[in-house]
């Protein structure tokens, strides 16, 4: 996700760059919104947003509405490039788009650009 956004637009950017660590997009999204007031644009892994996703659930209380993509591989692909032997790495399909309703929020999955484009 880091490389990714890099290349969307020259903008305010908050990343992990060191050691393109995980699980700190949702968080670090959130917290940008509530400093700035302007809405987040958060992209993130499935795996790392096993971590720490679900603290989208506090955005209503928050009064915050950032917009979260996760980038559903369904893989642990940070893990599989220092072990790549190991099975664990391998994840089921977890539907993140279909959770977003118990936490307050609306999901749509796309698995195109136009679909991405057209999703609301």
């Amino acid at each position: 996700c880091l490389f990714t956004a890099m290349d969307i637009a020259h903008t305010d950017l908050t990343a992990p760059g060191y050691y393109a660590g995980m699980g700190y997009g949702v968080p670090a999204g959130m917290g940008a919104q509530l400093s700035t007031g302007r809405r987040a644009l958060i992209l993130v892994g499935d795996g790392a947003f096993q971590m720490t996703g679900w603290e989208l659930g506090n955005c209503a209380r928050l009064g915050i509405d950032p917009i979260v993509l996760v980038f559903n591989n369904r893989s642990w692909e940070m893990l599989r490039a220092f072990q790549p032997e190991s099975r664990f790495n391998t994840l089921d399909d977890w539907r993140f788009a279909e959770m977003a309703s118990g936490m307050g929020g609306e999901g749509t999955r796309v698995s195109t650009r136009a679909a991405l484009r057209a999703a609301r």
